[in-house]
């Protein structure tokens, strides 16, 4: 233990005591004497307790603005996609599942917080379902046509 405290002093740390000497109570009870961690002359007797109150300041405030993600037309392009396969319209699906993966993007562009490009999107999604519809009522009306006029 003496050749650490050497080694301390020797590079250049100062020798502390941390500790204060202990001293004896009082043999008898009628004595008044300073309790053993104050000295003679350093300070009066406490009456009463110390109170340390330690604080910390309050942590840094997080605002997280919930934007609610809208459907941006997925649920129509689903619907379409569906209906095209059933109904045998194949080339249909050159529009529906553009649409699909265009409200799907939106979807993706809303969550990230582009608003804008969300809106757009779901608008070019919306856009490529009308034309599937447009598209499906012109065939069906051209074959309603075809088979009047094969007919005659």
């Amino acid at each position: 233990m003496d050749d650490k405290l050497s080694n301390a002093t020797q590079q250049g740390y100062l020798q502390q005591n941390l500790y204060p000497p202990l001293q004896a109570y009082p043999a008898t009870m009628g004595e008044k004497q300073p309790p053993p961690y104050l000295e003679q002359g350093q300070g009066a007797q406490q009456t009463a307790p110390t109170v340390i109150v330690v604080s910390q300041p309050p942590g840094a405030t997080q605002v997280v603005q919930h934007q609610p993600v809208g459907d941006y037309y997925y649920t129509l392009s689903i619907l379409m996609t569906m209906l095209c396969v059933m109904c045998g319209f194949w080339p249909l699906l050159f529009c529906t599942i553009a649409a699909l993966i265009f409200s799907v993007s939106a979807r993706d562009s809303a969550a990230q917080g582009d608003q804008k490009g969300a809106q757009n999107k779901g608008i070019i999604s919306l856009i490529l379902n009308i034309a599937a519809v447009v598209t499906y009522f012109a065939l069906i009306t051209a074959i309603v046509i075809y088979a009047a006029v094969i007919s005659q």
